[in-house]
């Protein structure tokens, strides 16, 4: 397990570093605006403000900005004027969401240059790395939750292998968002909160706990989703430890206050420009072409969404333009069904009772709810949105692969169907890589 360790991380800052060389500049979902708002603050300094145009960043200036502090200094640090500058030329073949023309790069990359000037190209791969630095951070980390969930159990390599191979996250790992910080520190806040569990008297997993929720909140918001979570755990160890009943409401208490403190100047901040603290309002008036209010029974639910979510959580690049092979969906529906029929069989002969996997699945479901709730609005469902819980649907899909390896006595089938399993994500992997390097260095995709 350990020496297989260094493998791992090997493979997906490999996996990560050839996303963030290969596709071009731009091609990510959303890369520009959130170049245009690490820009923003390296030469001003300042948060942008959305009400005032002139003050404002055009896509995610609504985003909170710990992720942009850090990209900011990346720019000050690289640039002459602070700030990396493109000049994009769009594709003449590309088409918005219109038939074959929407599955070709959006701006023209074989033609000329898309920087500025070499610095610009230097700043820019700069940031890109940066995600890479972050995705292998959130690795580490997820390490240790898989020890915390799956301890002593060599299956808690499946967990890891889902993890490297899985095609979304090395191209996210590759790009220009806050995603990638985002993540690490909802893994980081699963961890600690976990570990409660385990130890409710241990004052440290509080103050960790609290640190990293904070930390997340400055960095984006949609990890309120673990607030809830964390709350039912503390109750959890509030009720197992009712005779020391006093600590935990004490250390309870610091982790919330911890939690508030660091994030408290954005959202006190929203108030204070938008008259709301989440400024969801604000979203919804800045971004109207955005907007596509629906009910949670509507078409889109039952069946644009839960399509599309499992696709792109899978790999389908780009703008969601640049989709894999069918196969390749098809293979995932079944690694993920057999992990889940696993799971149903460890329920079915009452297997003993783990919190911690219990409260894991609670996080799974409160990320879902919450990006089910942002879709009430928005038309996105991108599977990167569970990311943040990756590591625990990760840990439980090898759970369930546990429960039904266990029911094969040769231990030599076992070990031929783990390494035909590392050789299907693996080509998966290849194809994957195939796959955008067709999409956007043919001639054939530009007009």
């Amino acid at each position: 397990m350990r020496f297989a360790r260094p493998a791992t991380t090997a493979y997906l800052l490999a996996f990560a570093l050839i996303c963030a060389f290969v596709v071009p500049p731009w091609e990510p979902p959303d890369e520009p605006s959130h170049m245009l708002y690490v820009n923003y603050v390296a030469r001003t300094g300042q948060l942008p403000n959305q009400n005032v145009p002139s003050l404002s960043v055009g896509g995610e200036g609504h985003q909170p900005p710990l992720y942009y502090w850090i990209g900011g200094l990346l720019n000050r640090l690289s640039q002459p004027d602070a700030s990396v500058d493109l000049t994009p030329v769009r594709n003449p073949k590309h088409v918005w969401n219109k038939g074959d023309e929407w599955y070709v790069p959006v701006y023209q990359h074989l033609a000329s240059s898309i920087f500025a000037s070499a610095t610009d190209g230097l700043g820019f791969y700069l940031l890109r790395v940066l995600s890479v630095i972050l995705a292998l951070l959130n690795l580490l980390c997820m390490f240790k939750l898989f020890d915390l969930l799956l301890p002593g159990r060599p299956y808690s390599m499946l967990a890891a292998l889902w993890v490297i191979t899985l095609p979304q996250f090395a191209f996210m790992s590759g790009a220009i968002d806050n995603d990638n910080l985002a993540n690490l520190f909802s893994t980081t806040t699963i961890y600690w909160v976990l570990r409660i569990v385990d130890r409710p008297l241990e004052r440290k997993n509080y103050v960790l706990a609290g640190l990293a929720l904070g930390l997340g909140l400055l960095t984006k918001k949609t990890l309120l989703f673990a607030l809830p979570v964390a709350l039912a755990v503390l109750a959890y160890a509030l009720y197992r430890q009712r005779h020391s009943a006093r600590a935990v409401l004490r250390y309870a208490l610091l982790f919330c206050l911890i939690a508030a403190l660091i994030s408290a100047f954005f959202f006190v901040r929203n108030y204070r420009l938008y008259g709301e603290f989440l400024g969801t309002q604000m979203e919804k008036n800045t971004l109207p072409e955005l907007v596509e209010e629906k009910p949670l029974l509507s078409p889109y639910f039952l069946r644009t969404f839960p399509r599309d979510m499992f696709a792109s959580f899978v790999g389908r690049f780009g703008y969601m333009n640049v989709p894999l092979p069918t196969a390749a969906y098809v293979i995932y529906a079944l690694l993920v069904a057999a992990g889940v029929a696993g799971l149903v069989l460890c329920l079915v002969k009452a297997c003993p009772f783990d919190p911690k996997l219990a409260f894991g699945a609670l996080f799974i479901l409160a990320c879902l709810a919450g990006v089910l709730v942002y879709n009430l609005t928005y038309s996105m469902p991108q599977g990167r949105f569970l990311f943040p819980v990756l590591p625990v649907i990760a840990a439980l899909l090898a759970r369930g692969y546990q429960e039904l390896l266990s029911r094969l006595r040769n231990t030599g089938a076992k070990r031929t169907l783990v390494s035909l399993l590392v050789v299907v994500l693996v080509t998966l992997d290849v194809i994957s890589l195939v796959v955008l390097y067709r999409f956007y260095h043919l001639a054939s995709q530009y007009g």
